[in-house]
């Protein structure tokens, strides 16, 4: 499994049940007689779940480590132990989506499935959190698509969204600058360029003006065109018919 639980139980013997128990489920086992113990495994080794009695020896309570423990390391679940409601109560020990309570002593299963749970509980906030900072970070911007062909416009918008993108299209140049003097998050301009109101290569020229940075790629079905384009170093050439592996090499070129 690969995930490690840190036990924390001033009680030797309780202590190494506990050790054994965690490690006979499959996860790595550490342990710690006291807070001060823990705290020290704590800030040295990745923990995926901290085991304390909710009764421990020194200064910082249960309730104390543990919240130590979730600002040394964010995320990490807390299974509290305890044989009496009244400690509960008496070390004011309160419960959140990242804690649970386990009885004392506790059988085999009960602490597999508590284990289990807030591991589970964990792998899916970390998936959350990774899936927000990717949608947060990736940002490869809008397509925007000129193309008079209305089949053939279809058909790549359709491509280029399997891609993970965003379009707007256009069926000649005119309607493409529109656009572009709109909307700020165009990043790539994907054009023919044989459209019906202008030259391909002036609405590339005209866009390149409006937006140095822009990405250009030039769909067109006969070769020779590309020789001609020459208004961006840059620009690639994306030849006709293409598939979507060729249309997703041009757009991270």
């Amino acid at each position: 499994m690969g995930e490690c639980v840190l036990v924390v139980e001033y009680e030797e013997i309780a202590r190494r049940a506990a050790v054994e128990m965690v490690s006979d489920l499959g996860y790595s086992a550490l342990q710690a007689a006291d807070a001060a113990q823990a705290l020290v495994i704590l800030r040295t080794t990745p923990i995926d779940v901290l085991l304390t009695d909710v009764v421990i020896p020194g200064p910082a309570s249960a309730r104390e480590l543990a919240r130590q423990a979730q600002e040394l390391q964010p995320g990490i679940k807390v299974l509290f132990a305890s044989g009496y409601t009244r400690n509960l109560i008496a070390h004011n020990v309160k419960f959140d989506n990242g804690s649970s309570l386990s009885s004392k002593p506790c059988c085999r299963e009960q602490l597999a499935q508590k284990l289990r749970g807030l591991l589970q509980a964990r792998c899916m906030e970390r998936r959350a959190h990774a899936s927000a900072v990717k949608s947060e970070t990736f940002s490869p911007g809008k397509v925007l698509i000129v193309e008079d062909s209305a089949l053939i416009r279809l058909t790549t918008v359709e491509m280029v969204k399997e891609t993970g993108r965003e379009t707007l299209e256009a069926s000649n140049g005119l309607e493409a600058l529109a656009l572009l003097n709109h909307d700020p998050e165009i990043a790539i301009l994907l054009t023919d360029l044989g459209l019906p109101d202008m030259d391909g290569r002036l609405l590339i020229a005209e866009a390149v003006k409006l937006r140095p940075q822009i990405k250009v790629i030039a769909a067109t079905g006969y070769s020779g065109d590309l020789a001609i384009v020459g208004v961006a170093a840059d620009v690639i050439h994306l030849a006709k018919p293409f598939d979507i592996h060729q249309l997703r090499k041009a757009l991270e070129a």
